[in-house]
């Protein structure tokens, strides 16, 4: 069993975790300081430290540096209290190992120390056998040429690498007008992640990150981020889901110790608002047009990929946008960029420079890119620098309101019907056909991102529930998340009968409009009901649908079977 050193203040704490831990069968030390911890780490052997943040003599992160500085097999679990987000993500990027909050869990703390435990020991194998291979390799000549294949070998891959990721990264982006992105990578692809999106009714969604480190080992998760953000934000999923989702395939599919501090924002103009997400990047600026800081939004919550959707609060700030407002977002390369004295650029100097007012507010984005060049003076990167500024344009009119048609109104109502029998229910997007009439529905275009989320969330339901039947209860259980999906693919790729039949019914009302949206299927019903009368959890990112269809529509309707529903979506 692993040796144990617990080093924190609080005697009751110390006390607690050393009983439980030695009923499981560790070996427990205990220190009151960071002092005493350190001296015990010279004078025994400890395989895994649990050292609580917030100490007196020395806090936890510099015990956590202190300790690192010597090379050794030992892990690090910190321990946070509440509002100990920053120390957490800067004890993450010193080298701790995990960490947990308080009141501490100790079924959680159990999880972690066996995880630590196993990469101890999973390090001590792979130095074992590099040791083996140093005195194996006595030969310099044959050594000499294997390593020149190897690096031929590495060298391809890497070109290889850094083709596909240009490609995927800056295919579709950077086509936005009132945007403009900096960016300076130290390798040759960039670890920071630049992405816009406009969006057909005006506005976009952009997504700027900064993955752990830098070049392609640091690079190679923006791949993946990319492409999930591309295909997201053109079906107009709002942003809390994209947000939700990434964080999942990160944490599914990263390694320990990779992750991406993000800020994703969608810009709404007509309606002067800006939903905003930072999750571990520095401070993002909304400033006046000729400059000046107007508002600045800071992190509050950790980067994606580090915990479990479950875990984690998704909650977006909704900030108020003028005409011509200038919004500019940097990654920590920026402000930690040392010049030749080894002084950092730092926030003070970034925001003497965006708080100065400028006869022609485009000059801000030079001048910032101009002053950084300027203090570096030649100086080498030693990380990744990235600055987007995004110009906020004038709200657009609404041309020939609905309140000014005629009052023959019976005239422009129409109504369409779309089957899907099953060879059609297994394509990759088979609602793509109507997709495209909405977005190209002149009466839809303002709302075109409701009216697709009522349709998808219908259907799907109509798909896995009634079609395929499918427990929605797997969703809500991380456990069972990827069985869930794995099984509907299987279901799926087996399916040999089943319908679905949508009716979209519209008609223009007096002082708006209405549309009806109809989703039937051949199969035998779900329980609709308990969606319909309780509000989901915001713990779970599945569960929430029918909800969120029940805050759109002013009706929803189900029969009895629960395999008919009928949404009705009004709006002036």
């Amino acid at each position: 069993m692993a040796n144990i050193l617990i080093i924190d203040d609080e005697p009751l704490i110390r006390k607690t975790l050393k009983k439980n831990l030695e009923l499981e069968g560790y070996s427990v030390q205990l220190a009151e300081d960071g002092v005493q911890g350190i001296q015990l780490c010279h004078e025994t052997p400890v395989d895994i430290i649990i050292l609580d943040i917030k100490m007196p003599k020395m806090s936890g992160l510099e015990v956590l540096k202190e300790i690192k500085k010597t090379p050794s097999y030992t892990e690090v679990i910190m321990i946070t209290g509440h509002g100990e987000i920053e120390s957490a993500i800067e004890a993450m990027k010193s080298g701790a190992f995990a960490y947990i909050r308080k009141p501490i869990d100790s079924d959680e703390l159990e999880i972690e120390i066996k995880k630590a435990a196993d990469r101890i020991e999973l390090k001590k194998r792979l130095d074992e056998y590099t040791k083996q291979l140093e005195i194996q390799n006595n030969d310099l000549t044959v050594a000499q040429a294997k390593l020149e294949s190897l690096y031929s070998y590495l060298r391809r891959e890497y070109d290889i690498a850094t083709h596909v990721f240009r490609n995927v990264i800056r295919n579709k982006d950077l086509k936005c007008k009132n945007v403009r992105i900096l960016s300076s990578p130290v390798d040759v692809v960039c670890g920071d992640v630049a992405l816009v999106v406009p969006k057909p009714v005006g506005g976009m969604y952009m997504l700027v990150g900064d993955f752990t480190g830098h070049g392609l080992s640091a690079a190679i998760g923006a791949i993946p981020v990319s492409e999930f953000f591309y295909k997201m934000t053109s079906k107009l999923v709002p942003l809390k889901r994209i947000i939700a989702e990434i964080n999942q395939l990160l944490k599914e599919n990263l390694p320990t110790g990779l992750f991406l501090s993000a800020c994703l924002i969608e810009l709404d103009e007509l309606n002067g608002e800006m939903q905003v997400f930072n999750a571990g990047m520095p401070d993002i600026f909304v400033l006046r047009d000729q400059g000046g800081i107007k508002q600045r939004i800071k992190s509050s919550h950790l980067p994606l990929g580090i915990v479990d959707n479950e875990k984690t609060n998704f909650m977006i700030d909704l900030i108020p946008i003028d005409p011509c407002d200038r919004v500019y977002i940097y990654t920590d390369g920026v402000i930690e960029s040392l010049n030749i004295k080894q002084e950092m650029f730092g926030k003070e100097r970034l925001e003497i420079i965006l708080n100065q007012t400028y006869e022609n507010g485009s000059i801000i984005f030079e001048r910032l890119g101009t002053q950084l060049e300027l203090f570096l003076d030649g100086n080498p990167q030693h990380d990744d620098i990235t600055i987007v500024e995004m110009v906020c344009e004038s709200r657009k009119k609404i041309n020939t309101p609905l309140k000014d048609m005629t009052p023959d109104l019976d005239v422009l109502s129409w109504q369409m019907s779309f089957y899907f029998k099953c060879q059609t229910l297994i394509e990759p997007d088979p609602l793509n056909g109507i997709v495209h009439i909405i977005e190209n529905t002149p009466q839809f275009i303002n709302h075109y991102g409701k009216i697709y989320l009522i349709l998808s969330e219908l259907f799907n339901n109509a798909l896995d529930y009634g079609i395929l039947q499918l427990d929605p209860d797997k969703k809500k259980n991380p456990i069972h998340f990827e069985s869930y999906y794995v099984e509907r693919e299987k279901r799926l790729a087996s399916l040999n009968h089943g319908e679905i039949q949508i009716i979209l019914k519209y008609t223009p009302l007096k002082h708006g409009n209405k549309l009806i949206i109809e989703v039937t299927d051949t199969g035998l019903g779900f329980n609709y009901q308990r969606y319909m009368s309780n509000t989901p959890s915001p713990k779970h990112i599945s569960g929430r649908g029918i909800f969120l269809v029940r805050s759109i529509c002013c009706e929803i309707l189900y029969n009895e079977k629960g395999n008919s529903v009928k949404a009705v979506y009004v709006w002036e």
